[in-house]
């Protein structure tokens, strides 16, 4: 991952940090992700490892968030967890069954991803989640199992509020619980 000064993400950070950064795309790449640490970190120097170490101070003072406690998630994924078993043994329509498996996969990631990604991974996945489910809307209304549509916005919920917690954030998912009151708990 080579990081550019001119990058919109990086605004405000000196363009000399380039300087420092030394261009090591292979260790960093996102495909490496799943590769065992010991694999990448042959790859980087020790003055690598100090430039990213400045780039993370730099960064965390631009977009400051909240830990989520590792309890948090673990309970999150128990959860999802949980609503996964729900859906592959309720009797629910084929659609809706295979948009459910495809939210919940999604959420499972996101609390994966969040060890890396941060609160980005678990807000893209309530943006992704929000617009399936208007996407799907009508699949959604003649579903005849409450139970269902009801702890996925459940899980929905509470992703939303640990978003929230960590960023100390109050958005979009009120806007959308009052345009869909029946299928979604207010926060």
């Amino acid at each position: 991952m080579w990081i550019s000064a001119s990058s919109k993400f990086l605004s405000g950070i000196p363009s000399s940090i380039c300087l420092i950064c030394p261009k090591s795309e292979s260790p960093l790449s996102p495909i490496q992700l799943n590769a065992q640490w010991a694999i990448s970190l042959k790859h980087l120097t020790p003055q690598a490892i100090r430039a990213l170490e400045f780039c993370a101070d730099a960064l965390s003072k631009q977009h400051e968030e909240e830990a989520i406690p590792e309890t948090e998630l673990a309970d999150l994924t128990r959860e999802i967890q949980e609503f996964y078993e729900y859906i592959a043994s309720a009797k629910l329509d084929q659609q809706l069954r295979l948009v459910l498996l495809d939210l919940v996969g999604t959420m499972q990631k996101a609390v994966m991803e969040y060890r890396i990604r941060g609160v980005a991974a678990l807000r893209d996945s309530i943006v992704y989640s929000i617009g399936t489910f208007i996407l799907n809307h009508e699949l959604f209304k003649r579903e005849k199992d409450e139970t269902a549509l009801h702890k996925f916005g459940q899980i929905l919920a509470r992703v939303t509020k640990v978003v929230f917690a960590a960023t100390n954030v109050k958005a979009l998912y009120d806007t959308v619980q009052k345009l869909l009151p029946d299928k979604l708990p207010p926060l």
